[in-house]
């Protein structure tokens, strides 16, 4: 069962980094910067990064990486509000499939570091 949790964690930390970087690299494909969207990407990387160190010493970058994981979360909801205030059309609807995966994933790495577990 123990690898279970090692399996899941590791494929939530790839999640977590690559939806970050697909916010980070967009703005830079669309030209357009987005400070919502760069919390979001250095939030995920550093929750994805940061969080569930094997070494003995790092429990300042591992409240770092909870810290931007609430960064990230953050972002998102910034995100979330500034879609549906500005952009809110018929057929225009929030990437949901994408945003619900990356939260839980984001909050699950958090307790997971909060609650002491490394990657081993």
């Amino acid at each position: 069962m123990k690898d279970f949790g090692l399996v899941a964690s590791i494929l939530v930390r790839i999640l977590v980094a690559f939806i970050g970087c697909t916010h980070l690299f967009a703005q830079l494909f669309f030209a357009d910067f987005n400070p919502m969207a760069t919390a979001v990407g250095l939030g995920a990387f550093a929750v994805a990064g940061l969080t569930g160190l094997p070494v003995k010493r790092s429990a300042f970058l591992t409240r770092i990486g909870i810290y931007g994981g609430c960064i990230a979360l953050l972002g998102t909801a910034g995100g979330i509000y500034v879609h549906y205030a500005y952009y809110d059309t018929p057929g225009n609807y929030y990437a949901w499939f994408i945003t619900v995966p990356f939260a839980a994933g984001s909050v699950f790495l958090m307790v997971a570091a909060w609650r002491g577990h490394t990657l081993r």
